[in-house]
């Protein structure tokens, strides 16, 4: 019986250290792909959202093709990448937002989620954000600061960017002389209270 005991706790030690064995090797091999995942800047970001972009066009006889809400088809050129808006998001997730002209005139705001790395980003998401630069909808932050959209009609007057009550800011004024070699006035603003009133 005390023999049968001995190789009982064997067993279980031996079951033990294998499993760690293997949660360390895992843990190593996460470490390493973790560490082989290439820093991205901005610029990687940029040139991944025009790549796919172009690769669209192509294809698309000269359009970047899409469909609004009522599922009416949209012919579309690239105007400008919003450089200010683009982000990684984590290991290999990134955003990029873009105006593209409609062959009518009209600008779509649309934002694109990308995977990949630098040279290799594909989309994975495509949304028409704003239409002539009124939005579909907007971003609201979740607690784990995890970003989702909210209709414009659900949206809060706070994500519209709408301050109620009272508000406090600051102005900030730089200037910079050209070399002066006569005397020169130059005006400062003043500092003071400014209270808005509502109009009824």
């Amino acid at each position: 019986m005390k023999k049968l005991r001995i190789i009982y706790f064997l067993m279980i030690a031996m079951l033990m250290a294998c499993n760690s064995s293997t949660k360390q090797e895992k843990d190593k091999e996460e470490s390493l792909a973790e560490t082989n995942i290439p820093k991205v800047v901005t610029a990687d970001i940029e040139a991944g959202i025009k790549a796919n972009i172009d690769k669209r066009v192509a294809e698309g006889d000269g359009y970047f093709y899409m469909e609004d809400a009522e599922g009416q088809e949209l012919r579309l050129q690239l105007v400008r990448v919003h450089t200010e808006y683009l982000s990684n998001l984590g290991p290999r997730r990134h955003f990029a937002c873009v105006d593209l002209a409609d062959i009518s005139g009209d600008v779509y705001d649309v934002d694109f989620f990308l995977e990949g790395d630098p040279g290799n980003m594909s989309v994975t998401e495509t949304t028409l954000h704003k239409l002539n630069g009124k939005p579909f909808y907007t971003w609201k932050r979740r607690k784990d600061k995890t970003w989702y959209r909210v209709p414009m009609q659900n949206a809060s007057n706070d994500l519209l960017g709408v301050i109620e009550g009272v508000d406090k800011f600051e102005f900030h004024y730089e200037v910079t002389l050209p070399e002066m070699t006569e005397g020169a006035q130059l005006w400062i603003p003043f500092r003071r209270a400014i209270v808005f009133k509502p109009l009824n």
